[in-house]
């Protein structure tokens, strides 16, 4: 029996086969979704608001310069703080994996160090025994040629 398929029989298994309710593409998708619906929106009332306030094409051109400069400057800083903080609670979970795996290979080491020890006692038991059991012999033995 190999120990991988020793393990998928036992209850270290548990949970490691589950599978995380968070769908990737789906989020994605409705995001991505989102913002071409609100980017058309922006675009579609900024235009007609510019149109509206201008009185010359000059006025409109430096109208829209400054609109795409601020869409590109916000979106920007949309972007940075969507990934800082995905990038955040990836390193959270990072963190915990890695402080997971540290504590079970000190457990395994606590348990290696159990066995080791229980199979020493075990030895010097039965070698306590075999002395005790030959001091025992040798005491009766002297007791029956008296």
């Amino acid at each position: 029996m190999t120990i991988d398929s020793y393990l998928a029989s036992t209850i270290f298994r548990t949970g490691l086969d589950e599978q995380s309710p968070l769908k990737p593409i789906r989020f994605s998708l409705a995001i991505t979704v989102a913002y071409i619906l609100m980017v058309s929106a922006y675009i579609w009332l900024s235009g007609e608001v510019a149109l509206s306030v201008s009185d010359s094409p000059e006025t409109l051109a430096t109208i829209e310069r400054v609109k795409g400069r601020g869409y590109v400057l916000v979106t920007a800083i949309a972007l940075f703080l969507c990934l800082h903080f995905t990038l955040t609670v990836i390193k959270k979970q990072h963190n915990t994996i890695l402080a997971q795996h540290k504590s079970i290979i000190a457990s395994e080491r606590l348990v290696m160090a159990g066995i080791f020890s229980s199979s020493v006692c075990h030895d010097i038991n039965n070698i306590m025994s075999v002395i005790t059991g030959n001091t025992d012999l040798l005491t009766y033995s002297k007791n029956l040629t008296d």
